[in-house]
């Protein structure tokens, strides 16, 4: 049977087509979300542009997105400090790893992000086993903090077409909780039975709040983006906060999309078309992109008095 097992990887690692079927499931993904977000817009193109701009909010997007980008940064630096806690390791050298690493997520492919950040690492005398470590952990604290913000937003939201899904989102968020709870336990225990590195609590809680922070920061500046087009309430940020976490987790697992493109805005946009009319939400979903590739490239060029200071 093990050996069966074995053959079976084989074939799928030597498979000849197997980068035909990932380009095809690339480009099959990204059409179809392409033409669903068309669609919702086009009828604004056809009736007319009836949304009032409102600059005050589009400025308090962009500023909170920035923010938002730059606390994924400083996450990333708590994270690393867990287990490597060398006082060389600077705030800037981890920012610098983060921002340019996430730009190479919208590459083609699916592991140029880790790839880059491996890289960038590297440099800065990052050890492999620490930064394979840390990896690990940034991704269990984005995905568990967000996780369970999602599941207390819940209790604030109105989305019927998935109301059915809200318990299940529930358990999923109070899981998460006992893992983040539980994790600096467990990592004790494995110390001890694989020889992990020593765990610093205190990073730890400054790496989970940081990702708390930054996904609200996130949930925020998409409320504010939408409020620049229309009036809305303050009692539905929840929904925004809810939105932008499901849209964001969804279109992480879908690995071969570069980026997620496409599949974010389409998860984003069926969430929110109750809210605020298939149109607008297609149109915000749009704008939050490109208003988050827009921080991301001015994040790095925020790099560069550093960098310069630095060679000089």
């Amino acid at each position: 049977m093990k050996q069966q097992v074995q053959q079976l990887q084989q074939f799928f690692i030597a498979f000849p087509y197997r980068q035909h079927i990932r380009r095809i499931g690339q480009v099959i993904v990204i059409i179809a979300s392409l033409f669903y977000l068309v669609g919702n817009i086009w009828p604004l193109f056809q009736k007319g542009w009836n949304f009032e701009w409102h600059w005050p909010f589009f400025v308090i997007a962009w500023g909170s997105t920035f923010a938002a980008v730059w606390l994924g940064a400083l996450g990333w630096w708590y994270t690393v400090r867990i287990l490597f806690s060398s006082v060389d390791f600077s705030f800037w050298q981890a920012a610098e790893i983060h921002l340019k690493s996430n730009l190479a997520k919208y590459l083609p492919g699916y592991a140029w992000q880790l790839v880059g950040k491996a890289y960038l690492a590297r440099r800065h005398a990052i050890p492999s086993r620490i930064l394979s470590l840390a990896m690990i952990l940034e991704l269990v604290t984005i995905m568990g903090s967000g996780a369970v913000l999602a599941a207390g937003a819940t209790f604030f939201v109105a989305l019927p077409q998935i109301s059915m899904l809200f318990a299940g989102i529930r358990g999923i968020g109070a899981g998460s909780l006992l893992l983040l709870g539980g994790l600096p336990v467990g990592w004790r225990w494995g110390k001890k039975q694989w020889d992990l590195p020593s765990f610093h609590w205190k990073y730890y809680l400054f790496a989970i709040f940081s990702m708390t922070v930054g996904w609200i920061c996130f949930g925020f500046g998409f409320w504010a983006l939408a409020a620049s087009f229309q009036s809305l309430a303050w009692n539905v940020l929840p929904t925004f906060l809810f939105a932008i976490v499901g849209a964001f987790s969804i279109s992480l697992a879908v690995l071969f999309v570069p980026g997620g493109i496409g599949v974010r805005e389409s998860v984003m946009t069926f969430l929110l078309s109750p809210l605020l009319g298939p149109s607008a939400a297609a149109l915000v979903a749009t704008m939050s992109r490109l208003l988050l590739i827009s921080c991301e490239y001015v994040s790095v060029v925020v790099l560069f008095p550093w960098r310069t200071r630095k060679t000089q």
